[in-house]
């Protein structure tokens, strides 16, 4: 339901047409609602578990992939959510390939043009373990 300004006569009632909103608010205000519900509706809809994760990234209350992952599980996991979890199946973003890399560090000694060589001249990186 929405509510409009309007002309009443005797003829009838006339809607006063309102203006449109301006982009800013529809880009930054609406759009992004709107296609976060989309988003919760669509995951819901096919049971697709890969989509609540994205939506747990996209909280601003989660800072890393692997608290993400936590989050998802311990709500899956809570007894009260039995009927979700039993409906979320596939991707549940676990396994090697999908933790977040580990800091690289880069080994080697300046060269004269700022880059980091190795003794051969290519640049090495390690990742730390």
């Amino acid at each position: 339901m929405a509510e409009f300004r309007a002309l009443i006569d005797a003829a009838g009632v006339h809607p006063i047409k309102p203006k449109p909103l301006p982009r800013k608010i529809v880009f930054e205000q609406l759009l992004p609602f709107w296609l976060d519900m989309e988003r919760t509706l669509e995951a819901y809809r096919t049971g697709d578990r890969a989509m609540l994760l994205w939506n747990v990234l996209q909280s601003h209350q989660t800072r890393t992939y692997e608290q993400a992952i936590e989050v998802l599980q311990a709500i899956l996991a809570d007894p009260e959510h039995a009927d979700l979890a039993a409906r979320y199946t596939g991707f549940d973003g676990t396994g090697d390939r999908w933790h977040s890399p580990r800091p690289a560090q880069v080994v080697g000694s300046m060269s004269a043009s700022g880059g980091i060589l190795q003794d051969d001249n290519r640049p090495r990186i390690t990742v730390s373990e």
